[in-house]
């Protein structure tokens, strides 16, 4: 169906809730969509775990540690469960609307 590929903030304080509200939104959209978040900012691979969603820790990052989207999108496109992949900012809700935009 449907990947979602992020690099979040880290899971601190305020952002923390939106961020968790954000992907819980997207696993919501559909039974078969898959969640991939990559880096290794704080509390990002215990929000994994607790979601239930792929981390991917090491990633290739910039000097100030934001995941190049290159290597998201080269990963992706290796290791995802579906071709049609959504790179999205961590702060974005979804709803099930987005399955009717990407069915033919």
């Amino acid at each position: 169906m449907l990947t979602f590929l992020t690099s979040p903030k880290p899971f601190i304080e305020h952002v923390e809730k939106i961020q968790r509200d954000a992907i819980r939104s997207w696993l919501a959209v559909h039974s078969d969509v898959e969640v991939i978040i990559y880096g290794d900012g704080e509390g990002v691979s215990e929000a994994c775990a607790e979601m239930g969603v792929c981390h991917v820790p090491d990633t290739p990052c910039s000097p100030s540690g934001i995941p190049y989207f290159n290597g998201i999108v080269e990963h992706a496109r290796i290791h995802a469960r579906h071709d049609i992949q959504c790179y999205i900012n961590c702060d974005i809700l979804m709803t099930e609307e987005v399955i009717k935009a990407i069915k033919p």
